[in-house]
């Protein structure tokens, strides 16, 4: 990883690349542990201070392409590392910087699929 990102960034690309990472961690364990993990029965609900001091650090008001400008140098890296926010049905250019924890939970925590396919879940589910 470390090699093929600096023949495109440049050698301080990896450096980057992990501040990039550390940066959608922080967007993976504010999201889990303050959003994810919470019930918003109200709009009220949402005015939490437990979850107001983490509010911008989730970067829900600046697009995932624009939070990988700030890290990538190439339209290539920046592609690749904002694609995932389009499993969501939304493009890279609106979808919130918080969306580069599904980035970061495929690198650093792996995918997962069912064997056989996930349409054997459903299967396990009807029996």
């Amino acid at each position: 990883m470390k090699k093929t990102i600096e023949r495109w960034e440049g050698k301080d690309g990896f450096n980057r690349y992990l501040a990039w990472m550390q940066e959608a961690h922080i967007h993976y364990e504010a999201s889990v542990e303050h959003v994810l993990r919470k019930n918003f029965t109200s709009l009220l609900s949402m005015a939490r201070p437990s979850f107001l001091r983490y509010l911008l650090q989730l970067h829900p008001f600046e697009s995932i392409w624009n939070r990988a400008n700030r890290y990538f140098y190439t339209e290539r890296l920046r592609r690749a590392f904002t694609f995932g926010s389009m499993y969501m049905g939304m493009s890279p250019f609106e979808a919130p910087g918080t969306y580069s924890l599904l980035q970061y939970t495929e690198l650093a925590e792996g995918i997962w699929y069912p064997k056989g396919g996930f349409h054997r879940v459903l299967d396990a589910l009807v029996k």
